[in-house]
């Protein structure tokens, strides 16, 4: 069993508090899903439950008991540190800089199977590839496979799907809801959360981000869901009745106000010491306008989820017989390796293509590939988000440089500001630095820029990865009605259903269509 009891979390640069009194248990069998919105905490708490010292950016007050838990971890992302390390070193190792261990040689059999079951080739331990030139889902496996192979009894996992391919992403389900150890996850996958959540921890920043609000339920994440839309439709009614009424009873008010006002004026004319019973007829109707005012404080507030997004991209018009591409490729190469060959790829506006895979079959390196050839034939602007899309903003120290760089008039900043407030930007947020933001709010920075940029299409490297499962319906609906052309890499299951209009395969003999809608 784990236990949290009432774990307050503050940050120690600016005193905001990401988390006040939280308390739960995690039993055998429980799957408890972590939700909100980008930048909210989530992260935090789980590397605060694993280790302190994981988050020294952070006060952690309370209890966390972790009665005969050998917790398994497998982190957002994997140090960087890792990358010049031979894939046999990640598993000798226990830090990038630490000595290699030789106990690993005794499980070596075992290891060989788990990287068999996460979809990663036993011959990666056999040579001297380096972690770095892994791909993102690759490395997310490496990390699944170390946890394994050290026989943890609870799993504490940070969107331990992200960049996995399909084929691993079922397994990773399978396991999930097979597993009778306790499981505590972040993910952004809406598909997984339905299949394997049966409680919700769900993290709300109210008020500007001011005031956290923590829920938690047993129950399906669908059910959740269903519960909160109910409780804010509810909400809703019940504060735009309160608000309704205030109107009618404010508008007789002022009617009234009105008429004792123009008696008093009459009988002041004709007699300027009478009058008495209408002046206290008016202290009356004041004191009614104070009660009003005094009620009005504690209405039920019109509900604002953090969730809900403003997200609407330029409009353009392509025509179906609008040929956007016409690729050919005899290979598809990273350095000397050949990754795929006869590759072959044509769209037409307003398609919205799906390229899936394997990981390190070259999906990013095709994507790269194709938004350099669209660069060079000029015909349409072509808007580019890469899977790395933290490192470009990176060289940019402040959020208003970033929007500097590409708002080429002072209207158009305005105009961009004005989208940070609907893509739920707080004014410190919006005036701050790039780096404190979380990989979401990165990814809606992103996203502000291919909404202002007028594009015709859209090339988007995993689009749907750091975006909350919440605000993920809202991303998925702006791009389904986008009106240009668009192809992305994805293995987001929601989103393929959902927005694709024709789904490939990349495979090392090219490009296989898989549906067609």
């Amino acid at each position: 069993m784990l236990q949290v009891k009432n774990i307050t979390i503050t940050e120690k640069k600016t005193g905001r508090t990401l988390w006040k009194n939280v308390s739960f248990v995690l039993n055998a069998q429980d799957k408890i899903a972590v939700i909100g919105e980008e930048g909210d905490g989530k992260s935090t708490l789980l590397k605060a439950i694993v280790d302190k010292h994981l988050v020294p950016y952070v006060n952690v007050e309370g209890q966390i008991i972790k009665q005969n838990m050998h917790i398994g971890y497998v982190g957002q992302f994997l140090d960087s540190d890792w990358n010049s390390q031979t894939v046999l070193s990640y598993f000798l190792k226990q830090t990038p800089t630490g000595e290699e261990t030789y106990e690993i040689y005794e499980q070596f059999a075992h290891l060989q199977n788990i990287l068999a079951t996460v979809g990663l080739s036993e011959h990666l331990l056999e040579t001297n590839q380096t972690v770095g030139t892994l791909s993102g889902g690759e490395k997310v496996k490496l990390q699944f496979a170390k946890m394994l192979l050290n026989n943890p009894n609870c799993f504490i996992l940070d969107e331990p799907t992200n960049d996995i391919d399909i084929q691993t992403l079922a397994w990773i389900e399978s396991f999930l809801q097979s597993t009778m150890y306790p499981v505590l996850f972040i993910s952004h996958d809406e598909t997984l959360l339905k299949h394997v959540a049966n409680g919700i921890l769900h993290i709300e920043q109210t008020q500007k981000k001011t005031i956290p609000i923590c829920t938690f339920e047993r129950i399906s994440y669908d059910e959740y869901v269903q519960k909160r839309a109910n409780s804010l439709q509810r909400q809703e009614q019940i504060a735009l009745k309160q608000r309704a009424q205030d109107k009618a009873r404010t508008e007789r008010w002022q009617q009234m106000y009105a008429k004792v006002q123009s008696q008093q004026n009459s009988i002041s004319r004709q007699d300027p010491h009478g009058g008495r019973l209408l002046k206290k007829k008016m202290q009356s109707v004041l004191s009614q306008k104070k009660r009003f005012e005094k009620e009005r404080e504690s209405f039920t507030e019109i509900p604002e989820p953090e969730e809900a997004i403003k997200l609407k991209f330029s409009n353009v018009v392509l025509p179906k017989s609008t040929c956007v591409l016409s690729y050919n490729a005899s290979q598809l190469t990273v350095g000397k390796k050949v990754l795929a060959s006869n590759i072959q790829l044509q769209v037409y506006g307003p398609q919205k293509v799906v390229i899936t895979g394997a990981n390190g079959t070259g999906k990013t390196t095709l994507l790269r590939e194709i938004y350099t050839y669209m660069q060079q034939q000029k015909r349409f602007r072509v808007g580019y988000m890469p899977q790395n899309y933290e490192e470009e903003l990176g060289a940019y120290p402040t959020v208003m440089a970033f929007l500097q760089s590409f708002c080429e008039t002072n209207e158009k900043l305005t105009k961009a500001r004005m989208y940070l407030g609907g893509l739920k930007f707080t004014t410190e947020e919006t005036c701050g630095s790039i780096e404190h933001l979380s990989g979401g709010q990165k990814a809606k920075l992103y996203f502000l820029k291919l909404m202002l940029g007028g594009f015709d299409v859209l090339l988007l490297d995993e689009p749907t990865r750091n975006i909350s499962p919440l605000s993920n319906p809202v991303l998925r609906k702006a791009l389904a009605s986008f009106a240009g052309a668009m192809i992305a890499v994805s293995h987001d299951r929601a989103f393929i259903k959902q927005v694709a209009t024709h789904v490939y395969c990349l495979q090392k003999n090219g490009l296989h269509i898989v549906e067609e809608r």
